[in-house]
This record gives C-alpha cells, sequence and structure tokens, in this order.
C-alpha cells in the first residue's frame, strides 16, 4: 500500500512539476520572440561593439532605423540612446537634459530671442568624433558636434534650435 501511495505521489509530482517547467519555458520563450521581433535587422556586430563602448548598463533595448542600430539603455542613472552605423560603429549618444544644463549664455538668448515660445524637450547629443558618419536627428541628417537640441514651441508649431557647447545658438529645424 505503501508503494502504491508513493509512486501515484511520485507520479503526481513529475507531471505538476513538468507542467510547471513548460508554463515557464513557453514564458520565457514569448519574452524571447518579443525582443527577436524588436531587434530584427539589428547586426551582431552592433551589439557587440555596442558591449564593448558601453560597460555596466541596464538590458538595452535595440530597434533598427532605416539608417541605425539604435539602442536605448540606462547607464549611471541616466536614460540614453546609443546610434551605431552600418559598420556598427558607434555615431553618438542623445540624452534628455534640462534647459538650464545649456550654457548660461544660451538660455538667456533663447529667453530673449524666443520669448513667446515655451520649451519642450532638450537633447543633449554627444557626437563620436572618430567616426564621420552623419546622425539624422529630427527626421534630418547633420553632422552635429556635440550639441544641445531644443524643441520651442508657439501656438501649434514647433521649432528646433542647435546650441552649441560654447553657448552659440543657431536654427535647426521647423517641425510638423
Amino acid at each position: 500500500m505503501k508503494t502504491v501511495i508513493l509512486t501515484t505521489t511520485a507520479i503526481f509530482l513529475a507531471v505538476v512539476t513538468t507542467e510547471a517547467s513548460n508554463f515557464r519555458l513557453a514564458d520565457n520563450n514569448k519574452i524571447k520572440k518579443e525582443r527577436r521581433i524588436a531587434d530584427k535587422g539589428v547586426s551582431n556586430f552592433s551589439k557587440e561593439q555596442f558591449a564593448f563602448d558601453f560597460d555596466h548598463t541596464s538590458e538595452p533595448v535595440w530597434r533598427r532605423s532605416s539608417l541605425f542600430d539604435e539602442v536605448a539603455f540606462i547607464k549611471d542613472g541616466k536614460k540614453l540612446t546609443a546610434f551605431y552605423d552600418t559598420h556598427s560603429q558607434l555615431v553618438g549618444t542623445t540624452s534628455l537634459v534640462k534647459f538650464s544644463v545649456l550654457p548660461i549664455n544660451a538660455q538667456q538668448e533663447i529667453k530673449k530671442n524666443y520669448k513667446n515660445y515655451s520649451v519642450g524637450s532638450v537633447i543633449e547629443y554627444d557626437d563620436n568624433e572618430l567616426n564621420a558618419t552623419d546622425i539624422e536627428l529630427f527626421g534630418l541628417q547633420t553632422d552635429a558636434a556635440d550639441s544641445y537640441f531644443v524643441e520651442l514651441k508657439k501656438d501649434n508649431k514647433s521649432i528646433i534650435l542647435q546650441v552649441f557647447k560654447s553657448g552659440d545658438v543657431t536654427y535647426f529645424h521647423d517641425m510638423k
């Protein structure tokens, strides 16, 4: 009788364990499949170069744009996006920053010349000077050096200004 009870218990535990394992496996496969869909077209060389370029980051999220392999990640608590060209070389990184990060002279010029505009997002672009590939920002390819891009809004109109690290401010683009 003990043998029958022990055998039944062993079979029951084996079935429950197998089903639970299959459930976890299916869940993990679903997550991996979702990542593969998002990663579709992203070069493994870009992923390897990213691992070399950026140590100790959170789990990266990859996507393929028309020109670049793009990866969003967190490094030292800061959200960044890195762009890799067709040769899997880093083009540059972007991150959202506050208006107060801009050089003081640029802040003053923007407040003076665009007083009827409200400040939208401010993006810091850090160019990889070792790569001559141009970045595409706001739908335009540009050979931008390290700089900021400030979105200004007025009524239903948005414009983008480029602010250089020196504090120089130039008009960059109209947003539609």
